[in-house]
């Protein structure tokens, strides 16, 4: 924590530089967060926090939730002098916790990041205007003191303080608040580590859109079983002083204690972590002496052709944005798979994607308007002659084209539709099934 000395007697005269006026004036315009948090930027410069007043509320409880300690109560009430704002507490960025100091920096500045352990600032980029930003409102935003102002320009190389629009400026670790450093993160860099006054732990920024549920729990600590996800949800929530599960703002620092997390996502050099991997290498040893022999049974001889509904002309229907011939390229991928790894068949597609075929299952959805950008795939139909199938029931000769309709796990990258052409992403994989659909005569279903 960064020692701020006389911060109550600092607090009470900015907030008189701020507004002259009364507190409940409608002041500049907010930056949502979620229901009950908001920031404001007073005069280009000053960056406050608003918080919504829950049932029972006071100073002290206002402190507990977003401020450093219960201690800093008095210099908020100070800061809202004349009373709260209808039901809002101001709360100056000063006193925030480093959580909220974070969060709110972090929102505030979309386009800041992390960079080899420094802080790397774009200056008045924001969603909300801060016009008389210079150097001294940068450290002391980001440092906690703005009288470290001459040490960035040292370290940038600048001849003044003042700061212009889309400017970059470097706050070097050793100067960072600790609200912004890291001990390290995960191998993909979603988690960084730290340490608090509760233990070491894991902090994952939540993104829009994400549930505290799915986006945490079930990924990086495994529970999947409802009792379990509801359980560890709680013990998070609680560690990260969540107020309301359903609604927690974007970017929050979500805290997972070590000890809830599966052993791929703790630190290189944690024990549990050592100790899976050396379990894996052992395992992966003797596969190698003594291969699991291919049980792949039945089919031997057949050919299975997939054909992706929908697409061209007619993409299905529409569901939280994706269209139906998406998930049904998808759900002809996930047959693919399991056909080709547990059977021996031989399968075939009518369709496939130019640049992932169906080896990229984690894409997100894409969603899109009917027309314009388009997300039509070309609906192939497929006339493959008479093929020799093994023999069935009564050795008789099973033969015929056979149709697949599948529907998904992923939404491949969108593709032009332009009437019946194939999209530029989308081929016929095998010269065999270039027929063009209105050449296809109907195939009735279980032929």
């Amino acid at each position: 924590m960064i020692v701020r000395p006389h911060r109550v007697a600092l607090v009470a005269v900015v907030a008189a530089a701020v507004w002259a006026g009364p507190l409940r004036a409608a002041g500049p315009e907010a930056l949502v967060l979620s229901s009950d948090l908001r920031v404001r930027v007073w005069n280009g410069r000053s960056v406050v926090l608003e918080v919504r007043l829950a049932e029972g509320d006071d100073w002290s409880s206002i402190a507990r939730r977003v401020a450093d300690d219960e201690a800093d109560a008095d210099a908020i009430a100070a800061w809202n002098a004349e009373g709260p704002s209808e039901t809002w507490v101001r709360v100056p960025l000063p006193l925030l916790s480093p959580t909220f100091r974070s969060l709110v920096l972090r929102n505030l500045f979309p386009d800041d990041r992390l960079e080899h352990g420094d802080w790397i600032h774009v200056a008045r980029t924001g969603p909300l205007p801060t016009y008389d930003e210079g150097l001294w409102q940068v450290a002391e935003w980001f440092t906690g003191s703005g009288d470290l102002f001459d040490d960035l320009m040292r370290v940038n190389r600048l001849d003044s303080p003042e700061l212009r629009a889309g400017q970059s400026v470097r706050i070097p670790s050793d100067l960072l608040d600790p609200a912004f450093r890291t001990a390290g993160r995960s191998d993909d860099g979603t988690l960084e580590y730290r340490t608090d006054g509760a233990g070491p732990h894991a902090v994952y920024r939540l993104k829009t859109g994400e549930a505290l549920y799915s986006a945490v729990v079930v990924r990086f600590t495994g529970r999947t079983g409802a009792d379990d996800v509801h359980a560890v949800a709680r013990e998070i929530g609680g560690r990260s002083k969540i107020p309301d599960e359903r609604d927690i703002p974007a970017g929050y620092e979500i805290k997972i204690p070590l000890d809830l997390l599966e052993a791929q996502f703790l630190p290189a050099t944690h024990p549990r972590r050592i100790e899976a991997e050396a379990r894996e290498t052992e395992l992966a040893e003797a596969l190698a002496r003594d291969p699991v022999p291919d049980r792949r049974r039945g089919l031997a001889g057949v050919v299975v052709v997939l054909d992706p509904g929908h697409g061209g002309r007619d993409l299905g229907t529409m569901h939280n944005g994706v269209w139906e011939h998406d998930y049904v390229y998808d759900v002809a991928c996930l047959l693919k798979q399991k056909l080709e790894t547990r059977t021996a068949a031989r399968v075939l597609m009518t369709l496939e994607d130019a640049e992932t075929g169906c080896d990229d299952p984690h894409r997100p959805p894409i969603p899109g308007p009917r027309g314009g950008t388009g997300r039509g795939r070309r609906q192939l139909a497929v006339v493959l002659g008479q093929l020799d199938l093994p023999e069935g029931r009564g050795g008789r000769s099973r033969s015929g084209p056979r149709r697949v309709h599948v529907a998904s796990r992923r939404q491949p990258a969108p593709v032009s539709a332009r009437g019946h052409d194939l999209p530029p992403r989308r081929r016929i994989p095998n010269p065999d099934l270039r027929a063009r659909h209105r050449d296809v005569p109907a195939v009735p279903r279980g032929s």
